[in-house]
């Protein structure tokens, strides 16, 4: 198991599943061929499963330079929780070639990673739709702490205990 596998399954409160990927081998390559039967095996416990495999579908691992962007969006538009706006990169997480944002099935190209997102959290506004609960924490903090303003009537009550971590952790980093 490399780093990438156990901060994803602790970002997705999944702790429990690191003892089991780590004895299994499961990095980030063989993260991207898991199926249902492995999962049955890796992960016996219904629930668990369930919620693993719904994480799984909503993380974009990035698709390889000459992927065929229409045919997987056709691919992604049979998912039913299948959420939108998202962001879709080519290449190297670390370095895309590409990026882009798929707002209501229409794929908008754009300049860089940061452009995707810019585009995406504001469509979460001009269409009013709330952020998807699997990376809520997320949209706050860019909210919260990029932008800088309040809930924007996302029903947000106050800041969430993980943005708030987070931003005394790089307020911390910033002042030393």
């Amino acid at each position: 198991m490399d780093i990438f596998v156990a901060t994803l399954l602790t970002e997705w409160e999944l702790e429990e599943l690191i003892p089991v990927f780590k004895e299994n081998a499961i990095d980030e390559e063989s993260l991207k061929l898991l199926d249902r039967d492995t999962l049955k095996d890796l992960i016996p416990q219904v629930g668990v499963r369930l919620k693993f495999q719904h994480r799984l579908k909503q993380l974009e691992l990035n698709k390889q330079v000459g992927t065929n962007i229409p045919d997987y969006l056709q691919e992604v538009s049979k998912d039913e929780n299948r959420t939108q706006p998202f962001v879709i990169i080519l290449g190297d997480r670390r370095h895309p070639s590409q990026a882009f944002a798929i707002i209501e099935r229409v794929t908008l190209p754009v300049c860089d990673l940061l452009e995707a997102v810019d585009l995406c959290f504001k469509s979460f506004f001009v269409l009013d739709i709330n952020y998807p609960n699997q990376c809520s924490t997320s949209w706050e903090f860019v909210q919260r702490y990029i932008f800088q303003f309040g809930d924007g009537g996302k029903e947000m009550k106050s800041t969430s205990p993980s943005v708030r971590s987070l931003r005394t952790f790089l307020s911390q980093g910033t002042t030393s």
